[in-house]
């Protein structure tokens, strides 16, 4: 992981952190924010899953980099992920391929 992600990653441990990243951070080549809702429950949206695959595979194929689901890309107001309940925005990490 690189430095930049990792420092990204740990930083986003409550959702007020996720909420500072939207507010204060722009997209970048370790930070992505995707809004994506689902038809339903995420992990049986094969759609959704082919998207996060395909965006988390941008990262692992170069350095690494952290993916904020639930986020306009625009606006950066929260949207919630379908099929979770109640959550706020979430990230995940992407290692890079080795």
């Amino acid at each position: 992981m690189t430095d930049t992600a990792r420092q990204i990653y740990e930083g986003t441990n409550a959702p007020e952190d996720v909420q500072r990243l939207a507010d204060d951070e722009e997209e970048r080549l370790h930070l992505d924010f995707k809004e994506r809702t689902t038809k339903g429950r995420l992990l049986k949206d094969k759609d959704a899953l082919k998207y996060l695959a395909k965006a988390l595979s941008g990262f692992s194929n170069a350095d690494g980099g952290v993916l904020v689901l639930g986020v306009k890309d625009k606006t950066r107001e929260f949207v919630p992920l379908h099929g979770f309940g109640a959550l706020p925005p979430r990230a995940a990490y992407a290692a890079p391929s080795c």
